[in-house]
């Protein structure tokens, strides 16, 4: 279950979903990255693109949406760099306002609590399902699935980091569509050396990033606190937005 209700003043973003249009496939995907979004960059739009173009191209799958969700500010208990969430909000929906498919989910951030992934996924589950019976859409399945970085697969397997079986649970109820960083350890050996991830191979998608691209927040907010500029590493709308808030100086 959900851990928290949904808030009065909330309004699920459906505007740029798709109906799904193959009739030869029994399920759709829906793509949602969770993270803090700290300033949000490049890179984390282009994996989306990477991901919908892997699942249609390589798996035939067919990609009716894609959701960023910026984590609530109690995280900024466990990373103290963790500017408010009006913010990162705000600079979430400017890098994607000209996209046509990807949207901005604000319900994490307004839960009264910090929200685990696991109950994230099940609140886009619950309203896409919505979406499409809303829509007369009634026999298709639905996958959401967790976009991510390798650090985060990684992270699945540290003690104390994740609930095992919540991990258990995320992976075998929705998957996860990983993009491999350059750099980073090589997934599939990861996945062959971890019992867990090697029972739920089939639900990891391992995707390859051709364009070698090595943006991170970490590395953005430093260069801003040094002096450098950050162009072309973030959307041209988040950089004026950091410049007129004098964020992360």
């Amino acid at each position: 279950m959900i851990n928290n209700q949904e808030q009065k003043d909330y309004q699920f973003p459906s505007s740029k979903l798709s109906l799904p249009k193959d009739e030869n496939q029994e399920e759709c995907i829906v793509l949602v990255a969770c993270g803090s979004f700290n300033p949000i960059t490049v890179l984390h739009v282009r994996m989306f693109e990477t991901a919908k173009d892997y699942l249609q191209i390589e798996k035939k799958k067919e990609v009716i949406g894609g959701f960023i969700s910026p984590v609530h500010q109690d995280y900024e208990k466990k990373k103290p760099t963790l500017i408010s969430s009006n913010h990162r909000l705000n600079m979430s929906k400017l890098s994607i306002k000209d996209n046509d498919w990807i949207e901005v989910d604000d319900w994490e951030i307004k839960q009264k609590e910090y929200s685990r992934t696991l109950y994230v996924l099940q609140h886009f589950e619950n309203n896409i399902k919505l979406y499409l019976n809303n829509n007369n859409i009634l026999n298709k399945k639905i996958r959401i699935m967790l976009l991510c970085g390798t650090d985060l697969l990684e992270s699945f397997i540290k003690p104390g980091v994740w609930i095992p079986e919540q991990v258990e649970h995320i992976l075998s109820h929705y998957g996860v569509c990983c993009i491999e960083r350059s750099g980073s350890v090589k997934l599939n050996d990861l996945i062959f050396e971890n019992d867990v991830l090697y029972k739920y191979r089939n639900n990891i998608n391992c995707i390859p990033e051709w364009i070698v691209n090595d943006v991170s927040s970490t590395k953005v907010r430093n260069l801003i606190k040094r002096g450098y500029s950050i162009k072309y590493y973030v959307n041209d709308n988040v950089l004026n937005y950091i410049n007129e808030n004098n964020l992360y100086k």
